[in-house]
């Protein structure tokens, strides 16, 4: 503000007196000199207070600025993981069809998480074959329909670990002949294929790891 005080005093022969209110009035009024500066630096002030502003950063729009229900996506998400969902209420049911898999004091969440990445590894895929097989053999019977979905399911969730290639269940037709090689039988004689009690398991690179269980 000196500096501009200064400027008023050199540019007009009028600040002989005190630079009140109504001298300042009289000076814009008769010294054009004056009225000239004053504009220049209200101009340069105008200048200043808009280059200092700060950028109007606009927020992230959220669910509820955007007019869209906060649960919407939560709706979206589950619908997409529906069958993992459904997989995981069946083996917090029935914890004895994979045993060690959850932990019942986890929410849901983790539980999810743990599903997914215990099923994702195919050695515990293979265990997890072990101890249906085991269950059928006790029980002399062939798998149930749950204890058939568990498998698939564990092998799709692993499955999505490939691009170009998938593990896959290994099907045998009753009445085809009974092969050692091809074959695990639960009966201790018959060279035909009665009934499938257990699909076995192929690995990603076409090889048999699990031979399906049959009765002959």
């Amino acid at each position: 503000m000196s500096d501009n005080v200064k400027s008023l005093e050199e540019c007009s022969p009028l600040y002989d007196e005190p630079l009140t209110r109504d001298a300042l009035i009289r000076l814009l009024q008769d010294d054009a000199q004056v009225r000239d500066l004053i504009t220049r630096l209200v101009g340069d002030q105008t200048l200043t207070e808009e280059t200092a502003a700060p950028m109007n950063i606009e927020p992230i729009a959220t669910p509820s600025d955007t007019g869209q229900p906060a649960q919407a996506s939560d709706d979206t998400l589950r619908a997409e993981m529906a069958e993992v969902l459904a997989l995981l209420a069946v083996l917090r049911n029935k914890p004895s069809l994979a045993p060690g898999w959850l932990i019942h004091e986890a929410s849901e969440g983790d539980l999810l998480i743990r599903l997914v990445a215990i099923a994702a590894q195919w050695d515990r895929l293979l265990d997890l074959w072990d101890g249906l097989a085991q269950r059928c053999k006790q029980e002399r019977r062939p798998a149930h329909a749950l204890e058939l979905r568990v498998l698939q399911d564990c092998l799709a969730i692993h499955n999505r670990i490939w691009d170009t290639r998938q593990a896959s269940l290994m099907s045998v037709e009753p009445g085809t002949a009974y092969d050692y090689r091809c074959h695990q039988r639960v009966t201790p004689t018959g060279e035909t294929i009665h009934e499938l009690w257990l699909p076995g398991l192929c690995n990603a690179g076409g090889e048999p790891q699990k031979l399906p269980l049959v009765a002959t």
